[in-house]
């Protein structure tokens, strides 16, 4: 598992970095080619593809385990494709970036984009850890900035009215230190207090974290539960993935080598947004890309600014 300091927060690449990153997003070959060879926007496309009041937008929540295959790479991608997740949140893709990468690294998974920020080495020199995030590459030119805020947390914003702001998380294990798990919950709260309390929030994680709750897998709370419910409450917070009463086979998102089935995979989203959180359950298929941990999902109706008439080129999203 992941082991890393809290020391800094990361908010900007290193100084011989811009300060900003930008991408073409018909890069990756999302838009039509006219008579003269150049890329344009395909609108129809942006119309019937990208996010608009009342249509419901499914996120997704992963720890894949490694990232590091093209074929890895490739499954998750095609998961994303057959569950039609807008936004998924990833952690351990073990990926550690070279010494003169930016700090967020952009790259295709085909239909989709994937914001990573660079796993670490353990003492064995094994790459453990890192967050991403991944985005419709269709749905691109709602992403205004994605920022590091350090080796366990991303947060990404989206436009809207009111805008969107996407965290991924690493939390440490149940057995970590406590210097460890508090160091997590302090940035993630410092995260969470600069997000304004109008805007639509959503947390993927993986909390190694037992709750018990009145829908959850678990009829007990470990450590990590207990601070992962201290800071649900504290933010007014609710865990979409134990809000329905679901079957167990649809609540677990783990299987340890001993086949010990847990729920420690969630979706968190602001109380004021219950009314829009129509599901949330882990999905049936078992160990995507090689992976111990279930593919968590929530169907939360978005207010996104719509997309037609934006045009792709030169659309900027600003890496902090």
């Amino acid at each position: 598992m992941m082991s890393s300091t809290y020391s800094t927060r990361v908010k900007a690449p290193a100084s011989n970095l811009p300060s900003h990153g930008t991408i073409d997003t018909l890069s990756y070959d999302d838009g039509v080619r006219n008579s003269l060879g150049r890329a344009s926007s395909d609108k129809n496309s942006l119309r019937k593809g990208l996010a608009r009041p009342r249509k419901t937008i499914l996120f997704g929540q992963l720890n894949c385990r490694s990232l590091s295959s093209l074929s890895s790479r490739e499954e998750l991608n095609k998961h994303i494709c057959d569950y039609n997740l807008s936004v998924t949140c990833i952690q351990e893709h073990r990926q550690v970036h070279r010494p003169e990468d930016p700090d967020i690294r952009i790259s295709s998974l085909g239909s989709s984009t994937i914001f990573t920020s660079s796993a670490t080495r353990n003492r064995q020199g094994a790459a453990v850890g890192g967050v991403a995030i991944t985005v419709q590459t269709s749905l691109l030119p709602l992403l205004t900035s994605i920022s590091k805020i350090n080796d366990r947390i991303m947060l990404a914003i989206f436009k809207g009215n009111p805008k969107t702001y996407v965290v991924s998380c690493y939390s440490p294990t149940n057995t970590s230190d406590e210097a460890s798990i508090t160091g997590f919950y302090e940035f993630l709260n410092d995260t969470i207090a600069s997000i304004p309390l109008h805007a639509l929030l959503v947390i993927g994680g993986d909390f190694n974290a037992h709750v018990a709750r009145q829908f959850s897998y678990h009829s007990t709370t470990n450590r990590n539960g207990q601070l992962l419910s201290d800071f649900v409450n504290r933010n007014n917070l609710l865990i979409t993935n134990t809000l329905f009463q679901k079957s167990s086979k649809k609540l677990w998102t783990h299987r340890s080598p001993n086949k010990y089935l847990s729920q420690i995979d969630f979706i968190l989203c602001r109380k004021r947004w219950r009314n829009s959180i129509l599901d949330s359950q882990a999905y049936s298929t078992s160990d995507p890309i090689g992976s111990d941990h279930r593919i968590v999902c929530a169907k939360i109706r978005l207010s996104l600014r719509s997309c037609y008439g934006v045009a792709l080129r030169g659309h900027r999203i600003h890496i902090l």
